[in-house]
């Protein structure tokens, strides 16, 4: 059954075959690191409490000072984690029965789609590098041809082992000659 879903220049007779994603561990290694950050003033704060002979009044400018850097970090995390965020769930490749479609977005107001015609594909190989993408099974496909473009990477995705044999697959069916079925001997 056929994937429904819209990307920019769609055509009618497309059949969506894959939608890939970066791997979900991706997105959770930079949401690991922003929280580790978000640590950080916590344990200066119970450093500062335990080692310290003094503390600030509540009512006093320091406090108020302290409180706003708490707040302007916080809130400098959250942007960062957003980012992170939208980079992770606006990037994706598209494989249709015609096509190889990478939408990739950078920022809030930038998008950049590159596409290849599947019959232009001459190849495609994967690559799975370190502990993690190991166990988890994810790494990088790599779709070389001869157009502008030189070479389409969808990174990190999801089991790109079998992504390779799909658009293999469907590169083989573009190409393949159509079958000579009742056709007689040659003489």
């Amino acid at each position: 059954m056929p994937l429904t879903i819209d990307f920019p220049g769609k055509q009618l007779n497309e059949q969506v075959k894959m939608v890939l994603h970066r791997h979900w561990f991706v997105f959770f290694r930079k949401f690991l690191m922003v929280a580790g950050f978000a640590v950080i003033p916590v344990v200066i704060f119970l450093l500062w409490n335990s080692f310290a002979q003094w503390e600030l009044a509540t009512n006093s400018l320091g406090y108020a000072l302290l409180i706003m850097a708490a707040s302007l970090y916080a809130l400098f995390l959250w942007l960062i984690l957003f980012g992170f965020w939208l980079d992770y769930s606006l990037d994706y490749y598209i494989v249709t029965d015609q096509r190889v479609v990478d939408i990739e977005q950078s920022g809030l107001f930038s998008r950049r789609v590159a596409e290849l015609p599947i019959g232009r594909v001459q190849d495609i190989t994967s690559d799975i590098k370190g502990f993690f993408p190991t166990m988890l099974h994810y790494g990088d496909v790599y779709i070389q041809s001869a157009g502008e473009k030189e070479r389409f990477i969808f990174e990190q995705v999801g089991q790109p082992d079998h992504v390779v044999r799909m658009i293999l697959q469907m590169t083989n069916k573009k190409t393949a000659p159509p079958d000579a079925v009742g056709a007689g001997p040659v003489s």
